[in-house]
């Protein structure tokens, strides 16, 4: 595989950044500086080797956007997949945020999913098109995961739980949009490793062997709920700054899991009292140090 790498000037946001142009046997593919891209391919020897990674960028857009090199990556690494000999399966995660505005409730992989209403969800939305398109043109099979707000240890600290549970030990307030009347389908990390190990065992078949499944917990919970239950956990009450609805959001997330029950032998096992107090005890150990 051949790899020319020259340097151009983008301007992104109201910044101008340097970045790569990477030509991997043709197919063109700029990934910007700041941008988390990990391009893969073979170095001469035919072993898989790691071409180039970057960070993400967050350029500087009004509302704190985020753009980053998502589908990017997905590209690349389809790239990368479909060139390995005897590759039986390809996982990929995908999100509830697909699913947009939708009224209809539980969420299940048969709904429309072409109302994206954050950035995120219309990229999340275009790796299952690019895996989809994968599939069909290269026989490649595919498995989206599509998870459902994920929580416990090691989560990003920008998370919503993560940086309530700091707020909360801090004597901080924390925010709370829709004036509390948000529910989400909260699943530990657990239960999303439990179905994404039993989805590697299960490749998609079909044609084209693409498929995509719900992994949620399948029982809603308010988010005001949620907090009381970081709060009994913590052993602090917290300061609620209720908020209107922000740009992008929605105001439900429910999984229907029937298909993954029936599919993988997926289940989820961790209520929200189990789980919260799994990760306050973890964060607790982590950041004593």
């Amino acid at each position: 595989m051949s790899v020319a790498v020259q340097t151009i000037d983008l301007a992104i946001g109201y910044k101008t950044r340097t970045a790569r142009q990477v030509v991997l046997d043709g197919l063109n593919l700029t990934a910007r500086t700041g941008e988390m891209v990990c391009l893969l391919g073979t170095n001469g020897t035919g072993k898989s080797t790691l071409l180039r990674t970057l960070a993400r960028i967050q350029p500087a857009l009004s509302g704190s956007v985020k753009i980053d090199g998502r589908d990017l990556g997905q590209l690349s690494q389809m790239e990368l997949a479909r060139r390995i000999d005897g590759l039986k399966n390809f996982v990929y995660a995908s999100s509830s945020s697909v699913y947009g505005a939708n009224t209809k409730v539980p969420f299940d992989v048969a709904d429309e999913v072409e109302k994206p209403q954050s950035l995120y969800a219309a990229t999340k939305r275009s790796d299952e098109l690019i895996a989809y398109t994968y599939a069909h043109l290269y026989g490649l099979p595919c498995t989206g995961l599509r998870f459902f707000t994920v929580y416990g240890p090691w989560g990003r600290p920008d998370m919503a739980y993560y940086s309530f549970t700091r707020n909360i030990i801090e004597g901080k307030p924390i925010r709370i949009f829709n004036h509390g009347e948000m529910w989400r389908d909260f699943t530990y990390i657990d239960d999303i490793v439990q179905g994404t190990v039993r989805a590697l065992g299960r490749p998609a078949s079909g044609t084209p062997p693409h498929a995509v499944y719900n992994l949620g917990n399948c029982r809603p919970q308010k988010l005001t709920d949620f907090v009381s239950v970081l709060e009994d956990n913590i052993g602090l009450k917290a300061s609620l700054e209720l908020a209107p609805m922000q740009a992008g959001d929605v105001t439900h997330t429910f999984a229907d899991i029937e298909a993954s029950r029936r599919d993988l032998g997926f289940e989820p096992v961790t209520p929200i009292e189990t789980g919260l107090k799994h990760f306050v005890g973890w964060y607790r150990g982590y950041h004593a140090h």
